[in-house]
């Protein structure tokens, strides 16, 4: 007697199952990884500001108080929104440039919050130099 061609069920289920394991391994490995990969948004965008900055002070004889008074089109948002952008004056001298993490960037549990704090020559970066890509 011939038999038929295919699969049978048992054949089916278990590849199905081996599919499922590994989906379920990797997904969460690509978010992660993806989650990581939008930080250097927050990056670039602080930086974007700090050369802003720059240029507003070199015009003007000290640091800009708001993102308003910047160069440049500030909505107080990175560029594809995933960060919520805010500048704090400290004084003629000194400012600090924050970028908070937004929307779907908000499950980024690690790196919820970039700072950076320019006073005179000195400048200070928060959070850890991990969440800072290179």
């Amino acid at each position: 007697m011939k038999s038929a061609a295919g699969f049978s069920m048992v054949e089916l289920a278990v590849a199905l199952a081996i599919s499922s394991v590994l989906a379920s391994m990797a997904v969460p490995t690509y978010r992660a990884q993806k989650l990581r990969s939008h930080r250097a948004e927050a990056t670039q965008t602080l930086q974007r500001l700090q050369l802003a900055q720059e240029q507003y002070r070199e015009s003007h004889g000290a640091y800009a108080q708001s993102l308003t008074e910047l160069p440049g089109n500030w909505s107080g948002q990175s560029a594809n929104g995933l960060y919520q952008i805010s500048l704090v004056g400290q004084g003629p001298q000194a400012y600090q440039v924050v970028a908070d993490a937004a929307g779907r960037q908000a499950d980024d549990s690690e790196c919820q919050r970039f700072s950076m704090r320019i006073e005179g020559a000195l400048s200070h970066q928060e959070p850890s130099a991990s969440c800072w890509p290179t």
